[in-house]
C-alpha cells in the first residue's frame, strides 16, 4: 500500500486531485468485481501467491476509481501497471508465463528450420533435428526480455506523457512482436550452430551468440518503440471536471458491492494440499545397492506440509556411486528443479543441457563442482516423462489427481550420457511399473468412495471435488 501511494505521488504529484465522495461508478465497480472473481479462483484452485499480490494491486486501483475523477483514474493506469511489473516474480515467470512462451518459440523455430530444408520437429520445448536434440530452456524463452521490455515501455510512456489508447496498444503489440521475432531468430541460430554445423565444442561461441543476439534484439526493439512513441506523441493534461453526481444507479451499485464483498469473503477458501494418497513404495532393484539417507528436519517439515512421500538414498550401480532423491506427490508445489537444492548444499553449477534417451524420453543434466560431478533430474507420471518443471506444473493444475515423481541423481564423479543412461532407464522402468500399481490402488479406493458419496448424499464429497 505504501509503495503504491509513493508511486502515485511520484508520477501524479504535480496534478491536482479532485477527491470525490465515494461513489460506485460502472467501470471501476465492474473492474473491481472482475479482479475479485479472479482472486477467488486463484486462491481456491491455484494458490499462486504472486498472482494474489498482483490482483491486490488491481483492487487498490479499482477502489481509487471511486474517489477520484475519471480522467485522473485513467491517468493512474500506467503507474499501477508499472508497480505490478516491479513485483518480485523472478523464477515464477518461467513457471507460469515462460513455459507457454517457450512452446510457442520452439514451434516457430521448427517452422523456420523446416522452411530452410532441415528435417526437424518439436516435443514441448525440445527441438529434434537431424537426430540431435536442443532444449529451449529458461534462458531461451525470452520471458525475461519481454518482462524487462514491458517495464521499459510503460516507464517510457509515463515519462513521455502518453495515455492508454488504441495507438499506444498497437505500438506495444509491435514492440512485443519484435522481441519475440528476435528471440526466435536467436534460437534458430543457436540450433544451427550447436547441432547442424557440427563445429565441435561450440559452447563458448554459442554462449557469446546467445548473449549478444539477446542484447542486440532487445536494444533495437526498444529504440523502435521509443521512435514510434515520439512520432505518435500527443500533449495531454488532466482537466478539472465537476464531481459526478450520485444517481440511483450508484445506490444500487453500493448495495451490490457490499453484499457481493460479504459473499466473496464467505466463499474464500485458500488452496491447501489435498489429503495424502496411498504412500509410494519406492522399491528399486537390489542391483542398485541402495542405502537410506535420513532427511534433515527442514526437509521433513517441507515435504510433510505438502503431503509428499520422499526417499533419499545412496547407490552403487556398475561401479558408479552417488546419491538419489525421489519425491512423490499430487501437489505440484512439493516438487521443484533441484538446482537450488544443489546450491544450498554448497555445490557449484556449470553447464546444463538435455539428454535424449533411447526409450524416447528426455532428462536434464548438470555439470556440478567444476564438471567434477554430474547430476540428472526429471519428472515422471504414469504416462509422461519430462525434464521440464513447467510441464509438470501445468499438468498438475489440469489433472490434480495425477501422481508425479521428481527424481534427482547426483553421481560422485563426472559421467557421460552412455554411462548414465543405463541407470536412468533402469530407474524409469522400475518407477513406471510402481506408478501403474499405485494408480490402480488409488482408483480402487477413490472410485468406490465417489460412488458411495454420490448415492448417499447426491453430490460429490470433498475428495471427489479435488
Amino acid at each position: 500500500m505504501l509503495l503504491a501511494l509513493l508511486l502515485v505521488a511520484l508520477f501524479i504529484g504535480p496534478c491536482i486531485f479532485l477527491w470525490q465522495q465515494p461513489r460506485f461508478l460502472l467501470l471501476p465497480t465492474l473492474f473491481f468485481w472482475v479482479v475479485v472473481v479472479l482472486y477467488l479462483l486463484n486462491e481456491n484452485f491455484l494458490g499462486i501467491h504472486i498472482f494474489s499480490a498482483t490482483l491486490g494491486i488491481c483492487v487498490m486501483y479499482s477502489l481509487l476509481g471511486m474517489v477520484v475523477t475519471k480522467p485522473q483514474w485513467k491517468a493512474l493506469f500506467l503507474p499501477f501497471s508499472l508497480l505490478m511489473l516491479l513485483l518480485p516474480f523472478e523464477g515464477y515467470l518461467d513457471i507460469y508465463l515462460g513455459f507457454p512462451l517457450r512452446l510457442l518459440c520452439a514451434d516457430w523455430a521448427v517452422d523456420v528450420l523446416q522452411s530452410l530444408g532441415f528435417v526437424s520437429m518439436n516435443s514441448e520445448s525440445i527441438i529434434l533435428i537431424e537426430e540431435n536434440v536442443a532444449n529451449v530452456d529458461v534462458g531461451c524463452s525470452g520471458i525475461k526480455g519481454l518482462w524487462a521490455g514491458c517495464i521499459f515501455y510503460v516507464l517510457l510512456s509515463i515519462i513521455e506523457g502518453h495515455r492508454v489508447s488504441w495507438r499506444w496498444l498497437a505500438i506495444g503489440a509491435g514492440f512485443t512482436s519484435c522481441l519475440l521475432m528476435m528471440n526466435v531468430l536467436r534460437i534458430v541460430l543457436l540450433v544451427l550452430l550447436g547441432l547442424v554445423e557440427d563445429m565441435g565444442d561450440t559452447a563458448v561461441l554459442a554462449d557469446l551468440v546467445h548473449q549478444s543476439l539477446g542484447l542486440l534484439g532487445f536494444s533495437l526493439s526498444c529504440v523502435a518503440a521509443w521512435v514510434a512513441l515520439r512520432l505518435s506523441r500527443k500533449q495531454s493534461e488532466l482537466h478539472m471536471v465537476e464531481p459526478e453526481r450520485v444517481t440511483k444507479h450508484s445506490v444500487m451499485f453500493q448495495g451490490l458491492f457490499i453484499g457481493g464483498l460479504l459473499l466473496a469473503l464467505w466463499i474464500h477458501q485458500p488452496l491447501r494440499p489435498s489429503a495424502s494418497p496411498p504412500s509410494f513404495s519406492f522399491q528399486l532393484s537390489n542391483s542398485l545397492q541402495t542405502s537410506i539417507v535420513p532427511l534433515t528436519t527442514v526437509e521433513q517439515d517441507f515435504f510433510a506440509n505438502n503431503q509428499a512421500s520422499t526417499r533419499k538414498m545412496k547407490f552403487d550401480f556398475d561401479g558408479l556411486g552417488g546419491s538419489m532423491l525421489i519425491v512423490s506427490s499430487l501437489y505440484w508445489k512439493a516438487q521443484h528443479t533441484p538446482r537450488n537444492c544443489y546450491i544450498s548444499q554448497g555445490h557449484g553449477l556449470g553447464f546444463e543441457g538435455t539428454w535424449l534417451l533411447t526409450n524416447g524420453s528426455a532428462v536434464s543434466f548438470l555439470q556440478v563442482d567444476g564438471a567434477s560431478k554430474t547430476a540428472v533430474y526429471w519428472f515422471q507420471s504414469v504416462d509422461q516423462v519430462t525434464p521440464d518443471y513447467s510441464a509438470r506444473v501445468v499438468n498438475g493444475m489440469l489433472n490434480p489427481h495425477d501422481n508425479w515423481l521428481m527424481v534427482s541423481i547426483l553421481w560422485n564423479k563426472a559421467v557421460d550420457k552412455i554411462q548414465a543412461e543405463k541407470l536412468v532407464l533402469h530407474i524409469q522402468a522400475s518407477l513406471a511399473e510402481q506408478l501403474s500399481i499405485w494408480g490402480y490402488c488409488w482408483v480402487s479406493i477413490f472410485f468406490p468412495l465417489a460412488v458411495l458419496c454420490s448415492v448417499n448424499y447426491g453430490k460429490e464429497c470433498w475428495i471427489c471435488a479435488g
